[in-house]
């Protein structure tokens, strides 16, 4: 067999290989992302109906910590959300740039800005633009319980208290569907009013107060709100891992049509010139 036949049979089946890992990686994505998309389905209307009861009740002009601006902002925090494993297209490099954005933005205005950073991949690729990490974060996946998102929360919480933090953000992939996911920098504390203010009264009775019930719940619908964060920024990792991996498949398949073809023309090729030789050999005799 010539040189160049085995090559294009060699470089086939190199070509089969991956497409066999990536078209599996794919189908691993798939079921990782409706395992986290249905935990996010279920958890998102409790959520968002935490979330805006308290925006609802600060903006009914009850006074909470949580929601005090500062007089003047000093010292912000910002979360990064990042995944620890790559192969997932432009999921952390999208998302690396907005931080480093945010983060420029920021000192430029002489702000002291304190990153946390999870993931692995965004803290190597901001590492290498010489931005300075505070919090380096690599033990968190899709596994990882609530109560390790409710410890992050609340240590947010005491250094806002405190006046350690005047402000935080946090930078995530928001997963909207399958096929559309938006990148956020959205404030976690302190909590923002609703922005559909009313005059009304409130149709609820509070016992003991508003201001009582609005203390309690506050800290759990912050909690609640980055969990969500969360979950939405390892679904929208799963949704571009899961295309990411298909583009490969697709490619895979594509190369080795393309390389059955040439071994095809080059093996015509070869019997081609062997009958030529028969032929002219014959001739000869």
């Amino acid at each position: 067999m010539p040189a160049n036949t085995r090559d294009l049979i060699k470089r086939r089946k190199g070509v089969q290989n991956t497409k066999k890992i990536t078209h599996t990686m794919e189908l691993i994505s798939t079921a990782k992302l409706k395992k986290i998309a249905d935990q996010l389905l279920a958890s998102q209307p409790y959520s968002f109906a935490l979330v805006q009861l308290v925006r609802q009740l600060l903006g009914a002009g009850v006074t909470l910590e949580l929601a005090k601006e500062p007089a003047q902002t000093q010292k912000v925090a910002l979360l990064v959300i990042s995944s620890n494993r790559g192969l997932c297209g432009a999921y952390n490099s999208k998302l690396v740039e907005v931080a480093k954005d945010f983060i420029h933005k920021h000192q430029e205005q002489g702000i002291n800005v304190q990153t946390h950073v999870v993931g692995k991949k965004a803290i190597s690729m901001l590492s290498y633009r010489q931005i300075k990490i505070d919090h380096p974060i690599v033990d968190i996946d899709d596994k990882t319980p609530f109560s390790v998102y409710r410890k992050m929360a609340q240590n947010f919480m005491e250094k806002f208290y405190q006046g350690e933090l005047h402000k935080v953000h946090v930078a995530y992939t928001s997963f909207l569907s399958i096929g559309r996911q938006e990148l956020r920098i959205e404030q976690l504390l302190p909590l923002e009013l609703s922005q559909e203010k009313s005059h009304e009264e409130s149709e609820f009775l509070f016992e003991p107060s508003a201001h009582a019930v609005l203390s309690s719940i506050a800290p759990l619908a912050v909690q609640v709100n980055l969990y969500r964060m969360f979950m939405e920024a390892q679904a929208s990792e799963q949704a571009y891992r899961m295309r990411a991996m298909k583009n490969a498949t697709d490619n895979a398949s594509a190369m080795i049509k393309e390389l059955t073809r040439q071994y095809n023309r080059a093996r015509q090729t070869k019997i081609t010139m062997e009958l030529l030789d028969l032929l002219g050999g014959a001739e000869a005799l």
